[in-house]
């Protein structure tokens, strides 16, 4: 009998990414924990947590998100830091340096391992507030309730919710009535690592009358293939005559999906302005609000409460840049400037 030759043919499989977040309630912190938290903060934190659970993800059939395709994003890969953070990259001694002057009033690093803090000890004296965002919620908790959630609402996206409950990492800057920081506040947000999730709240917070110039920084290295997620929160208020520069620079590495959720209101006779630049007058006595939510380093501006997703993002950030933003009782101004070296970013802040 003849020997018979049987070729089979079959298509080749590829492995898929899971595309829902493997995320839980448990992993919430300070739901289930007894870590002194003010109840106000526990509920806000829950209260968002089921707001995510209910939203559905953001398609290219909402308006909003109709130039931003997620499919390919691995959400099932993603996972915190947790206490695995030895091998993990520390920030370039670079970005620590100051952007203008000689020296900062205060700084904060945040990375996976915690939390690094300076703070000229004549602010804490005139009742400046300067922490991590976790550290707030147990030292400050009381007056942190008052804020939180009032300027971006974590029901305004599946990426709001997510951050307004996870949130780990970030920072709370508070002045008080009246006073005025000369030397400027920086706060960089390292994220390094592959298939990483970070979730950050930034509260800035300037009673009548104050005046501060804050630099804030999200950055990493890129990681070849590997993606990793950044969702957060910025919520800015700019009391009456008060007068806030807020710069804020993003170098996240190309891996990176970054979506932030951005707002700031600004009171009667407020200013907010790039540094070097004399503000223009107050037009009205209502509050103005600004808002951007990104899913890449580029910002996009955008109407008051529209959460809209930088256009052509169609996966991690290829573009990265400096946000230099004017908050004034008008609408807001962006610009958007190259990735630069930090020296030259010191001199074309400074030049502004």
């Amino acid at each position: 009998m003849p020997e018979r030759v049987v070729i089979t043919r079959s298509r080749r499989t590829q492995a898929q990414l899971s595309k829902e977040f493997t995320f839980t309630r448990g992993m919430v912190p300070g739901i289930e924990t007894h870590d002194g938290l003010p109840t106000a903060l526990k509920n806000y934190r829950l209260a968002a947590w089921e707001q995510y659970e209910a939203l559905p993800m953001p398609t290219t059939k909402d308006e909003p998100w109709r130039r931003t395709d997620l499919h390919g994003m691995p959400a099932g890969a993603f996972h915190l830091p947790g206490d695995q953070t030895a091998g993990l990259e520390s920030p370039p001694a670079e970005l620590l340096k100051p952007l203008v002057g000689d020296e900062h009033g205060g700084q904060l690093v945040l990375t996976p391992a915690g939390s690094q803090l300076y703070m000229d000890p004549a602010l804490a004296e005139k009742g400046v507030i300067f922490t991590d965002y976790m550290t707030a919620e147990r030292q400050y908790g009381d007056l942190l309730s008052r804020f939180v959630g009032q300027i971006v609402r974590s029901n305004e996206g599946k990426f709001a919710a997510m951050a307004a409950a996870r949130a780990r990492t970030g920072a709370f800057v508070y002045i008080p009535r009246g006073v005025v920081v000369e030397q400027p506040l920086h706060s960089i947000l390292w994220g390094p690592g592959a298939n990483l999730a970070y979730f950050s709240h930034i509260m800035v917070w300037l009673d009548d009358g104050a005046a501060l110039t804050f630099v804030h920084e999200n950055a990493s290295h890129s990681q070849g293939d590997e993606q990793s997620l950044h969702c957060g929160i910025v919520e800015v208020h700019v009391g009456e005559g008060a007068n806030l520069r807020f710069v804020e620079l993003q170098s996240w590495g190309s891996q990176v999906w970054n979506f932030s959720h951005e707002r700031a209101r600004v009171n009667y006779e407020a200013h907010g302005f790039p540094a070097g630049r004399s503000a223009p007058p107050a037009r009205s006595r209502s509050s103005a609000n600004a808002s951007s939510a990104a899913p890449s380093a580029c910002h996009a501006a955008n109407a008051a409460r529209t959460v809209t997703p930088a256009r052509g993002a169609t996966g991690p950030s290829r573009a990265t840049g400096v946000l230099l933003r004017s908050m004034t009782n008008d609408s807001p101004r962006y610009r958007m400037r190259p990735r630069m070296s930090p020296r030259r970013r010191a001199r074309s802040v400074a030049e502004m």
